[in-house]
């Protein structure tokens, strides 16, 4: 499943494309995802208009889980074998992807279409541009931290909210 194609393109891509579009679908439109978003933004006030926090998060963490789970099945049937530290260190370039999405460090935003789909496409880009330049290895994760410094910036300038 991992290395086949659909119409020449890959399968994990049109995985990635159908689970973003539907879980775009289910953030935006269902009442799971406003509980979410509200649950983000302001767990105490979630609380007190009746959405059962506890549960939410622990299910909310059960898709994570599963979610990351497929992705980790996919990648591995990809190169065909699996490694100890087979994606360590991927949380600069996730956390990264979902502020430049425009996910809010400090919750209750974001939207995964258009926003962390761009946020990935563009943090891809510029670690393919480092590749292509023959950047050393160390200059990625300094880039990285650049990047998640300024998105975390823009996103306190831009905050409104109490801090909590």
């Amino acid at each position: 499943l991992a290395n086949s194609r659909i119409l020449g393109i890959p399968t994990a891509f049109l995985i990635f494309v159908a689970l973003a579009v539907l879980m775009n679908f289910v953030l935006r439109s269902t009442a799971f995802g406003k509980q979410t978003m509200a649950i983000g933004n302001n767990k105490g006030a979630a609380a007190q208009i009746g959405i059962h926090v506890d549960r939410q998060v622990i299910f909310i963490y059960i898709m994570s889980g599963v979610f990351a789970a497929a992705g980790g099945l996919l990648s591995a049937g990809q190169i065909s074998e699996v490694f100890t530290t087979f994606g360590e260190n991927n949380e600069f370039q996730i956390i990264s992807a979902a502020v430049i999405g425009g996910a809010s460090m400090f919750g209750g935003k974001g939207t995964i279409l258009p926003g962390a789909i761009i946020g990935v496409l563009l943090i891809q880009v510029v670690l393919n541009g480092l590749g292509m330049m023959n950047a050393s290895v160390y200059i990625y994760n300094v880039v990285r931290g650049l990047i998640i410094f300024l998105a975390v910036a823009i996103d306190c300038m831009n905050y409104e909210g109490e801090l909590r």
